[in-house]
């Protein structure tokens, strides 16, 4: 701006003198010398320690790594709060019409990042791919239950009609990031997941292993606040601090508390972030062994201090787990305490049980953030009680082709979770895996399956919370899982950025911004 004065001031100058002419060719050759340049792009750049496997297809996962990236990208149709509400998304209202039918009143005046309209033919689209032969494979599909079909009703309407009665659809609806119809049908599945078209804040331009580049979509419902955005794969916790440390990432996802000193040397934070799960050793009961047995499950949950490794590991920032649901999801029930440490329970329950000299086993687990230490600090406490655990770590694409039946278990117990998002809801996790209702069930408690199915279908929001509450008991008494604590995670964030959120594992990256 002073610059420009001077060459202002020199113009008058020169016409007072009267050389007009030598004026106007000082204000052509010289002023755009003294011009300040265009503000610098924002790239907003993103560290996490996955990629999607599916790339940009967004309806073959439901979970983290992919959640983190797809966010950016796509929309949904709702979205669930800190506490627990239903909003809007892209839909804006939604009504059940007795128990088998809802109808969606949609958000106007939304594009699809190539152009296309977003609108009720959009959403049916997405919803008749899911009930294809193709589509009744995704994690999606088994997200939204008893799905059975949807039609325009009108350009902003849509009917959506279910084999059965289904109470909290609209918060299923959390897990349908809505691709282009147009888009999808030109391209197919596999080609559309290397050139995804959504409507999210950002437009992918370039996905590939390893890294994804977007740029802003300014003409969408929300605009984003920089101008460009990577998210880049970064297995190793320290890769992920240190480029946070050294001002390389803005953001990186999962890192390790112990991060906490490097990420503030740098001028950064270390964000708590409480996640919709309860962090688990999944036990595989359908394996003949010691762990079919109750009083063991019951031992090894009295054999590990989760209050102590909490304080170590976690900054104190969460508390020991009681059932398949922490305190922000709806079904939570206060009433259920955790197992406490006594570790003299644990070796009567053992001796009970025909184990008194304890027994070995082997746990599989992707060791990412500081799940390595959660099991090695148990292992060292089960050993006491006899209980010599055998851990071995694998890739998430392991544990992924496990869980789906691809490759076989090597042991009897894994690294999980039970997971109430997007939804937000207790029976979330038990209808989609932990329980008789997954085709590779690990767990499968026959007794408690009717009362999950009544609870699955009944509208009377009380009458259901009175089930939900007799399946969360079932689940603690049983031990169907040596539960270890309330899933809480934790964001590096550089000294630079501003408004940055992650509520329910889903990212704010419209609002995230840079500053000098």
């Amino acid at each position: 701006m002073k610059n420009m004065l001077i060459a202002d001031s020199l113009r008058h100058l020169f016409v007072r003198l009267g050389f007009a002419v030598v004026a106007a060719t000082f204000v052509a050759l010289v002023a755009p010398l003294f011009v300040q340049p265009a503000a610098a792009e924002k790239t907003l750049r993103v560290a996490t320690y996955g990629l999607p496997p599916g790339l940009g297809n967004p309806h073959t996962s439901t979970n983290h790594p992919t959640i983190f990236t797809w966010m950016a990208f796509f929309d949904t149709i709702t979205y669930v709060d800190a506490q627990g509400t239903t909003n809007p998304g892209l839909a804006v209202a939604w009504e059940s019409k007795g128990t088998d039918t809802w109808l969606l009143t949609l958000r106007p005046g939304v594009k699809f990042q190539n152009g296309e309209a977003f609108n009720a033919n959009a959403v049916v689209a997405n919803l008749e791919y899911l009930l294809s032969e193709k589509g009744r494979t995704t994690s999606v599909f088994r997200e939204i239950h008893g799905l059975a079909s949807a039609r325009a009703v009108d350009d902003l309407t849509v009917e959506i009609r279910t084999k059965i009665p289904n109470p909290i659809l609209a918060a299923q609806l959390g897990t349908l990031r809505v691709f282009a119809p147009g888009h999808w049908a030109d391209l197919g599945p596999e080609a559309f997941a290397k050139q995804p078209i959504g409507t999210g804040a950002f437009m992918a331009t370039d996905w590939d292993v390893g890294k994804v580049e977007g740029v802003a979509f300014n003409n969408g419902w929300r605009s984003p606040k920089v101008d460009r955005l990577e998210i880049i794969e970064l297995p190793e916790n320290a890769t992920r601090v240190a480029g946070v440390q050294s001002g390389q990432i803005d953001i990186a996802l999962r890192i390790s508390p112990d991060g906490k000193e490097a990420i503030e040397s740098g001028g950064g934070t270390l964000l708590a972030v409480p996640v919709p799960s309860v962090t688990v050793m999944a036990i595989i009961t359908t394996k003949e062994g010691p762990l079919q047995d109750v009083r063991v499950r019951r031992a090894i949950n009295y054999g590990v201090n989760k209050e102590a490794y909490i304080a170590a590991l976690f900054l104190g920032q969460t508390v020991p787990a009681s059932q398949p649901a922490d305190r922000a999801t709806n079904g939570y029930q206060t009433g259920i305490a955790p197992y406490p440490y006594n570790p003299e329970k644990a070796k009567q329950l053992l001796a009970e049980a025909g184990y008194p000299d304890g027994f070995e086993f082997i746990v599989e687990f992707v060791a990412s953030g500081v799940t390595a230490d959660i099991y090695q600090y148990a292992a060292q406490n089960l050993a006491q009680i006899g209980v010599m655990m055998e851990l071995r770590t694998m890739p998430i694409s392991d544990l992924i082709g496990k869980i789906f039946k691809r490759t076989p278990w090597e042991g009897s117990a894994f690294g999980m979770d039970y997971g109430s998002g997007p939804s937000i809801d207790a029976l979330r996790s038990l209808n989609s895996l932990h329980s008789c209702r997954f085709f590779n069930a690990w767990y499968c408690d026959e007794e408690i399956m009717p009362t999950i199915e009544a609870a699955n279908q009944e509208f009377d929001l009380d009458k259901r919370a009175e089930l939900v509450a007799q399946v969360m008991q079932r689940y603690h008494d049983q031990a169907s899982a040596l539960y270890f604590n309330e899933s809480v995670e934790f964001d590096g964030l550089a000294k630079n950025v501003r408004n940055y959120e992650r509520v329910q594992r889903v990212i704010n990256y419209h609002a995230i911004d840079l500053v000098e």
